[in-house]
């Protein structure tokens, strides 16, 4: 009896060191190891920590381009980030919350278009479309505006221009993102729908005057997303046309060299050379997308005579979300002989 109560003894402190220790891992046949403890932490790496907002559910990121509005400019320039959803979240949706939140705060040249208090109610599929459906919020007045922003001209234009932008950011980011090749539109009628209904265009388009025509389904624009080719052309469009106080909003601010803008009007406006045509080729980006070079053909008017530049490598770089040039760099275009 005492040999058999030493041997359960025995067993019992085998038993405890095993639990508070873990049990050693045994060899497989194969010359690995095969373990008996419990998953640990790393094998559900691809769980993050929860972000503030998302009340308790398990979380992965995807890393997506997002899209937004260049501040002064009626034009879209692309963020990428990495975004959270829900495990039982589409990720078209999160896509739509993400542009809907606005640009990282770092992103100093981009802000957001939507009404703030706008929520992606739901997104659903019709063949190669994909349905989304946003709510009353999106068509509220903006509360930056005045409140009788309608019966004005600019005001209108300008909330109008929002709504556009909104929606060609969503439909660039969402056909990024997924094989969808176009995006309806919806928005909620009423407090409790989750279908909505088809928007209407004079709620999006300024100037439209049908006021039954509704709006179809939306496809990429890319002439409305500052490319670096289509950078490249609004640089050397504010060129010609000497609105500098615009080129300014696309000098870069490298090394600390960027004048005043009060200064640079006054600089690049006394140079005696004007750029009266050009054109440029789409060119190419590096590999870690923060420059770019174009090939530029330009045509000037110097002290009377026609200068004409051929195959002009012009460099931009991305600062903010916005493909820019240096100043030396713009100043050096504009000498080049």
């Amino acid at each position: 009896m005492a040999k058999r109560a030493k041997k359960w003894r025995i067993a019992a402190l085998l038993l405890a060191a095993c639990l508070l220790g873990g049990c050693a891992a045994k060899p497989s046949p194969q010359g690995g190891e095969i373990s008996s403890a419990l998953p640990t932490v790393e094998t559900a790496a691809a769980q993050v920590d929860v972000p503030s907002g998302m009340s308790g559910s398990r979380v992965e990121t995807r890393e997506v381009a997002l899209y937004f509005r260049a501040r002064g400019e009626d034009l879209l320039a692309r963020e990428t980030r990495k975004i959270y959803l829900s495990r039982d979240e589409r990720l078209e949706k999160a896509i739509v919350r993400a542009i809907i939140d606005g640009p990282s705060a770092s992103l100093m040249d981009l802000s957001g278009t939507f009404n703030p208090s706008t929520q992606v109610l739901s997104v659903f599929e019709t063949g190669s479309v994909l349905n989304v459906t946003l709510s009353r919020a999106f068509l509220s007045s903006p509360t930056d505006v005045p409140s009788d922003w309608y019966n004005y001209a600019s005001w209108r234009e300008e909330v109008l221009m929002r709504r556009m932008l909104s929606l060609a950011a969503v439909t660039l980011a969402l056909t990024d993102a997924s094989e969808y090749t176009a995006v309806q539109f919806l928005a909620q009628e009423r407090a409790d729908d989750l279908t909505g209904k088809r928007i209407l265009r004079r709620e999006i388009y300024f100037g439209e005057t049908d006021d039954t025509a509704v709006l179809g389904p939306m496809t990429r624009d890319e002439s409305l997303l500052l490319t670096q080719y289509n950078s490249a052309q609004v640089i050397l469009e504010c060129w010609r046309d000497k609105d500098f106080a615009r080129l300014y909003r696309f000098i870069a601010q490298t090394d600390g060299e960027r004048p005043t803008q009060e200064a640079f009007v006054q600089t690049v406006s006394d140079m005696p050379r004007a750029l009266i045509d050009f054109s440029v080729q789409p060119g190419s980006v590096s590999e870690d997308g923060q420059t770019a070079v174009m090939t530029a053909e330009l045509t000037c008017l110097s002290q009377g005579d026609v200068l004409n530049i051929h195959a002009y490598p012009m460099h931009l770089l991305r600062e903010n979300g916005l493909w820019k040039i240096s100043y030396a760099a713009l100043t050096r275009m504009m000498e080049a002989n």
